[in-house]
């Protein structure tokens, strides 16, 4: 059997069909052209089927099917056809004019429309339909005054930062409803809706406050397309939430829809409900793809179904061929402008056939694909973003920033006013705000409420004395305490009287400090606010505001803590622990740049639940510090003890400043923005507060940690509470903050006065620490192992470093010492030796002077490692171990020392002959104490008779104190 062939079939088909035309059959022409088109329908030969489509359209059209012909022109006006531009513009000619006697047709006939027809053109990109809820553009001002960025149609976010802002939101709930976690309730408040949010919740809008829908229109011809009078569809269910329906429950509820209204050409039924925008005339040019924006405003309360869009769809006529392609005639950017019916403009002539229809925006949702039903058939979940709730009116809050700095030095404060204006209809309170980087920002004292028109604008000249308050001069030396300042993500914002009534503006101070990190940075914050009257749909709302700032290099500080190792008096009691701080400031700003000619610094503070600062120069010094680009300065500070935190149990959240000033001014640095500034970037918080982001239950708190704070609430039993003990004997736990003042020189020639703070916490003794980042090599990246090896546990005994450093030590003696040696063959000299347990736990201590018991160390402990590094004055230095000097008395001693305690123990030297003696051979071990010390201590000490010493199991022998010179003189020589 001969294979059929179809196309051959096909081709005489269209012979006989254009047979039958010309011997005017048109019903067997029309029959043969629909019976080839089966054949050449979907075969890609588009030219051919453009063909069979027109010549079916003419034909239908010929016998009066004007359906038929309408639906044969329609598929003519693709975006796959590949008609050259003229032929383009035939078609839609030729499917507007059939689709025009179509309806007029079906009026004549009295069939009234209840819904309008469905249009082909242009192509709508459904899924990139997008949602704006509030004002479609920002407050224009004028000056140094911005608005809030907030969220517009530009804002493009990707899934990271979209979880970001969630976050934040999260954290300003909890608190400012005090939770311990998010309410059953809650849902994140989405101001811009597109594909990529969770459209599965209704969104919430407020009444009288613009609803804005884009809609992506695409034209696939190659010719104009004139869109005019556009609007959208919709219906409405007005819904009361704040009474209920008492008297009938069951009544169903009227929906009430524009599409009538749209028919009739009449909206001022539908703009009392919603006010509608209707946008006169766009043009689209040949294959154009353009947003277009429609904006709604309901009046009323209730479910609000944006349906699609209805205008009217005509050709460019060749008298409005001078129109300039793609101007938007009506698309106005501004929601308040009125909203009226047009007529066709004047640029259409009477030849244009326009026709009226719609196109529907029905979504598609997301495919779900949570349960193994669902990934093994095709489900879609709902797309509500067009579904929205109307809520009853809330304030609407309105920010604007007045000298938001736009580049900064790192480290850097300026000064910003922040004004908050109500345009809502109802009070405002809870007014908070979170951000990602909490140290950038600071709010200080806030202003008494003005109305707008009496607004007192901030002067645009910032000096060091109107961002840092000034003390007197004789409060130099004087310490002021501050209470710890739990800096959190989610700071409030003080308003007088606690709420911002309708149309009452605020205007409050902001201070900003530039980040330590150079570069360009996103600062993201994000206000919260709640009405004074509850609402029962929408329970808070938020204002988005994204800074970016640009840094620059400044300074950068190094610091280190040592203990001191001079003498303590016996009546210093109070005093007994000492610090030594080393603070270098180098200037990072390059030479070659000429913008800034010099940093002056101009104090420096000390912050500490413990310490307090003082300055090893002399006091009065009024001379600045100035440090030209690439050099360096270097500061020697002592710092004592301020209070003993385990004796007074808890520090009582109190934190003392010290200043040490090197200008003619004192800051406060107890004050705002100096203090601020140190709660929000100590290290410790920081590290808080990434601990507990990750916990969804709590709020993200930024609150600063002290080692002794650590230790409440433990049992002293808990190895982790002996491990942090015994860690707290090398902790400093205070911060050092630098004062510095830059000299800028513009590119104008004009110069300004820049004033900054930096500062640099100092955890543990003897480790260097510094602001300036390193960047280290990235960790080459393991090979993947499939057995799973067993976890290390971790150890709770502390470093070496740390079990070295137990106890601070010095000797009391007279630096000379006059001896009769022809009298008395040997001087005694009696030596007091000052012990200060630096542990939060009780120390068991041994005190040995035997001349076997010292030897065997001597050289392991002047031995130079990474904690004792060579000295190389120590050569020159009297040898530690003589045979005219040595120990007499008590060979060994053995106590306790309570924790944060001293002692003082009485040694005797004995010398045979004058010189210069090192009594730094003595050798001081200590251990932590355990219940049943004294048993357990004679349980482990083991006779070595080999040997002739003692073997003590747990003790560490302290690190040695710097050299203790004493110098005999014989009275007679």
């Amino acid at each position: 059997m001969r294979k059929p062939m179809v196309r051959k079939y096909a081709f005489h088909m269209i012979l006989a069909g254009h047979r039958y035309s010309k011997a005017a059959q048109r019903k067997h022409a029309l029959r043969s052209y629909c019976q080839a088109l089966q054949v050449y329908k979907g075969k890609r030969w588009s030219l051919a089927e453009d063909h069979i489509n027109f010549t079916i359209g003419r034909q239908s059209f010929n016998l009066k099917q004007l359906e038929n012909a309408t639906a044969a022109f329609k598929h003519l006006l693709t975006n796959e056809s590949k008609q050259p531009a003229t032929q383009q513009g035939a078609f839609l000619r030729e499917y507007l004019f059939v689709f025009k006697q179509l309806l007029s047709l079906q009026a004549q006939e009295g069939q009234t429309l209840t819904t309008l027809p469905q249009l082909p053109l242009p192509i709508i990109n459904k899924p990139a339909t997008r949602v704006l809820l509030g004002n479609l553009q920002r407050p224009q001002y004028k000056g140094t005054k911005t608005a809030a960025t907030s969220f517009t149609f530009e804002t493009v976010l990707n899934r990271s930062e979209r979880d970001q802002w969630k976050e934040l939101e999260e954290m300003s709930v909890l608190v400012a409803g005090k939770y311990r976690k998010l309410p059953d309730s809650f849902r994140p408040s989405l101001q811009l809706l597109h594909g990529s949010t969770d459209n599965s919740n209704n969104p919430l809008a407020v009444v009288e406050e613009p609803i804005t829908v884009e809609v992506m229109l695409e034209n696939p011809l190659k010719v104009s397309l004139v869109l005019t009078n556009i609007t959208l569809l919709w219906k409405f269910v007005a819904v009361n939430y704040e009474t209920v329906n008492q008297e009938n429950p069951e009544q169903q509820p009227t929906v009430l829809s524009n599409e009538a209204d749209v028919l009739n050409g009449k909206l001022d039924q539908s703009h009392n409900v919603i006010e509608t925008e209707v946008i006169p005339e766009i043009c689209l040019s040949a294959q154009e793809i353009k947003p277009l924006h429609l904006c709604v405003r309901p009046h009323q309360t209730g479910e609000l179904h944006v349906l699609g869009i209805t205008y009217n769809l005509s050709a460019q006529s060749s008298g409005s061929s001078n129109q300039i392609p793609g101007k938007d005639v009506g698309n106005k950017e501004v929601p308040d402008s009125p909203k009226v019916i047009l007529k066709r403009p004047s640029s259409f002539s009477s030849s244009v056939v326009s026709v009226q229809g719609r196109q529907d925006l029905d979504i598609q949702g997301p495919r779900l694909n949570s349960t193994k039903q669902d990934r093994c058939s095709v489900v879609y979940g709902p797309d509500r973003r067009l579904d929205l709730v109307v809520a009853p009116s809330m304030p609407c809050l309105e920010i604007a920033f007045t000298n938001f700095p736009s580049s900064l030095l790192c480290g850097e404060v300026s000064q910003v006013y922040v004004e908050f204006t109500n345009k809502g209809s109802h009070g405002l309170q809870k007014l908070q705000v979170a951000s990602n980087h909490p140290e950038f920002f600071s709010f200080g004292v806030t202003k008494t409420p003005v109305s707008q028109s009496q607004l007192i604008q901030p002067p645009n000249d910032q000096s060091q004395q109107s961002i840092y308050r000034t003390i007197p001069k004789d409060e130099i030396g004087g310490e002021r305490t501050v209470k710890v300042c739990n800096v959190s993500r989610v700071t409030d914002i003080t308003i007088p009287n606690g709420t911002l009534s309708p149309g009452e503006s605020i205007e409050l101070p902001m201070w900003v400090r530039g980040p330590d990190k150079s570069g360009v940075h996103e600062i993201n914050m994000l206000f919260y606010y709640e009405p004074v009257e509850e609402n029962p749909r929408m329970r808070h709302r938020t204002v988005y505001h994204t800074a970016v700032v640009h840094t620059s290099n400044s300074v950068s500080l190094t610091a280190s803590a040592h203990r001191a190792h001079a003498a303590d008096m016996p009546n210093n009691k109070g005093k007994d622990l000492g610090l030594l701080v080393s603070l270098a400031v180098d200037n990072l700003n390059q030479v070659h740049d000429s913008n800034i000619t010099e940093f002056s610094i101009e104090q420096v503070s000390c912050a500490s639940t413990r310490w307090a600062a003082e300055c090893l120069g002399p006091k009065g010094s009024a001379q600045e510090l100035k440090i030209s680009g690439g050099e360096s300065q270097r500061f020697c500070l002592k710092a004592c003890q301020y209070r003993n935190p385990c004796k007074n149990g808890r520090n009582n959240g109190e934190v003392v400043f010290t200043n040490i000033t090197f200008g003619k001014s004192v800051v406060d640095s107890a004050a705002t923005p100096c203090c601020d500034f140190y709660f929000r970037s100590r290290p410790t918080s920081l590290l808080s507060s990434t601990d507990s982001s990750s916990n969804k239950s709590t709020p993200s708190t930024l609150s600063p940690v002290d080692s002794t704070d650590q230790l409440q609430g433990m049992e002293k039993t808990d190895e982790r509470w002996r491990k942090l003990a015994l860690e707290s004997s090398i902790a400093a736990e205070l911060s050092l903050i630098v004062l510095w003042k830059a000299f800028v020189v513009d590119d104008d020639g004009k110069s300004h006065t820049l004033v900054g703070q930096h500062q640099i916490a100092i955890e543990a003794l003897n480790k260097e620490v510094t602001t300036q980042i390193i960047t280290r090599r990235p960790i080459e990246q393991q090979y993947l192992k499939f057995v799973k090896e067993p976890e290390a546990e971790e150890k709770q005994e502390p470093s070496q470093d740390v079990m070295m450093q137990l106890l601070k030590y010095t000797l009391g003696f007279p630096e000379t010492k006059v001896h009769d040696f022809t009298r008395n063959r040997t001087c005694v000299l009696p030596i007091q030796l000052n012990l200060y347990n630096c542990a939060a736990t009780d120390l068991d201590v041994v005190i040995e002077t035997a001349e076997e018991e010292i030897n065997t160390d001597i050289e392991t402990a002047t031995e130079p490692t990474e904690s004792n590094p060579p000295d190389y004055w120590t050569s020159m230095l009297p040898p530690v171990k003589c045979t005219n000097f040595a120990w007499v008395g008590h060979v060994s001693q053995q106590f306790t020392l309570s924790a944060q305690c001293s002692h003082q123990s009485m040694l005797w030297s004995c010398f045979s002959k004058p010189g210069v003696f090192n009594l730094n051979s003595i050798r001081i071990m200590a251990r932590s104490h355990r219940e049943g010390g004294m048993q357990l201590r004679r349980e482990e000490q083991e006779a070595d008779t080999s040997q002739g010493k003692v073997q003590r199991s747990g003790f560490t022998r302290q690190k040695n104190v710097s050299p203790n010179l004493v110098t005999v003189v014989d009275s007679e020589s």
